[in-house]
């Protein structure tokens, strides 16, 4: 177990992320069906609203433990853990996007000083986001919202968000190529990601990290047939 090597500090919102959400949102949903679907979550969730030109939306997890992922130059041991939010009916190749959320505290347990957690349990920021990948998810998106507690606990290097974005994309693509680890917890998304239409949207020090992960000097970091957008791009079913 790692030490907590930072305080927590409350997390702040970036213009970029917060740019990047809002032209999402208003991407042309020229690839949904049903246009008066309601939404609603496999996962128990709350129940979404009918709306005009909005296809349903079902919501899915992984989760492959708390210290899955060890980043190869920093060592920082963190989760792979994300909630999905996907349409309903799944058609042709989704675009994708993934948030990361910004420090909190780790465990639910405020005292907790190490990771995994030693007092209470995974904090469950990644759940933050729900309203807007359900948002996506009903105009055509596919969504990855991750968590990084483990980080949050241990570092506030942006390397390791963006490395832990990084490992989340590699996942995503073996899932758009049919197989791979995630197969079998999404198996409605196997082989309709599209890894070349990418939008990453973080929140505070996420924000910081998917900067870092999507910047000249770090793009080539990204796992093979990944392309993350400058401009995110409308949903199309080919």
């Amino acid at each position: 177990m790692r030490r907590r090597v930072h305080p927590h500090t409350r997390a702040r919102g970036t213009a970029a992320g917060a740019l990047l959400a809002a032209l999402l949102l208003v991407a042309s949903p020229t690839g949904t069906h049903g246009a008066a679907a309601t939404a609603g979550d496999v996962d128990g969730g709350a129940a979404g609203t009918r709306a005009a030109g909005r296809t349903g939306v079902v919501t899915e997890s992984y989760d492959l433990g708390d210290t899955a992922f060890t980043h190869p130059a920093s060592g920082t041991v963190s989760e792979i853990r994300a909630v999905v939010h996907r349409p309903s009916r799944v058609r042709g190749k989704l675009p994708l996007v993934v948030l990361s959320h910004g420090a909190w505290y780790a465990c639910t347990d405020p005292e907790a000083q190490a990771w995994p957690c030693d007092r209470g349990r995974p904090y469950p920021s990644h759940r933050g986001y729900d309203y807007l990948g359900r948002a996506l998810a009903a105009r055509g998106f596919a969504v990855v919202s991750l968590s990084a507690d483990g980080i949050n606990m241990t570092s506030f290097d942006y390397g390791d968000r963006a490395g832990l974005v990084n490992e989340h994309l590699r996942l995503l693509s073996q899932l758009s190529s049919g197989g791979g680890v995630l197969a079998r917890r999404l198996p409605a998304l196997r082989g309709h990601l599209d890894m070349r239409r990418v939008g990453t949207v973080g929140h505070s020090r996420g924000g910081k990290g998917v900067m870092w992960q999507a910047s000249d000097k770090h793009r080539a970091e990204a796992p093979d047939g990944v392309r993350v957008l400058e401009r995110p791009s409308s949903p199309s079913h080919r």
